[in-house]
């Protein structure tokens, strides 16, 4: 029976030490008066929080296994995030788009949002694409683009066609050869340097001076837009 109590009195007094161990990394508890834990010392320290006040300032890393709410109705606040019954701000994170969606879901997902069928060939729209007039500063573009190789150096507002070499070069109305014009330069493009061209669509380049509503050639000066209709014999509009 001595054996047994004096074997008993030995763990508890290891646990007593632990104990002490412990509290001699604990500082600035004021019996009930502070709010907040402070954990010294370095390396990660494990607590279990149960017994603490309203908050826990650590000056490492603290792990938990888990983290329980003071009240029914408060839930748990990391980081300014409330998190309570699974949700996150209030919204159940179950339900939340980038949580509930695979890549394929993703997919499936917006083609019935806009009607695009994105695995089509050729691709199918039920709805449309629109594209902004109302450019908001200077040198930018909205439409239908292409990347493509330019046969020569061209500047933004050059309209071009397809050599034979399949790369754009500038039109010109008095060169039959250098005719139709398919694209416009959006930018300042290098010889054999690939560019963005526009197809179809609405460019801005404020150096312009357009009378709205009027006709746009190809003039003879290479590459240049005109609103005068070129006239010379074989010119071509």
């Amino acid at each position: 029976m001595k054996t047994i109590m004096k074997g008993i009195k030995h763990a508890i007094n290891r646990v007593l030490r632990k104990e002490k161990d412990f509290e001699n990394k604990v500082s600035d508890i004021d019996k009930g008066k502070r709010k907040f834990l402070k954990l010294a010392g370095a390396g990660a320290i494990g607590v279990a929080l149960s017994r603490l006040p309203k908050s826990v300032k650590a000056e490492s890393t603290v792990y938990a296994d888990a983290i329980n709410e003071r009240s029914n109705a408060a839930g748990v606040t990391i980081d300014g995030v409330q998190l309570k019954d699974g949700l996150v701000d209030g919204v159940d994170v179950s339900v939340r788009d980038h949580a509930k969606y695979t890549d394929a879901e993703a997919v499936t997902a917006v083609e019935a949002d806009v009607g695009l069928g994105l695995a089509a060939d050729p691709l199918s729209l039920a709805s449309s694409v629109l594209f902004t007039s109302a450019l908001a500063s200077d040198h930018t573009w909205s439409g239908i683009t292409a990347t493509m190789v330019a046969a020569e150096n061209l500047v933004i507002g050059d309209v071009c066609y397809i050599n034979g070499s399949g790369k754009l070069a500038k039109a010109d109305a008095d060169a039959a050869a250098t005719m139709p014009v398919v694209v416009m330069a959006t930018g300042t493009i290098s010889t054999d340097a690939t560019g963005i061209f526009l197809l179809s669509g609405f460019i801005r380049d404020d150096t312009w001076n357009w009378t709205i509503g009027g006709f746009a050639y190809v003039s003879v000066t290479p590459g240049n837009p005109t609103q005068t209709a070129p006239s010379g014999s074989g010119d071509q509009i």
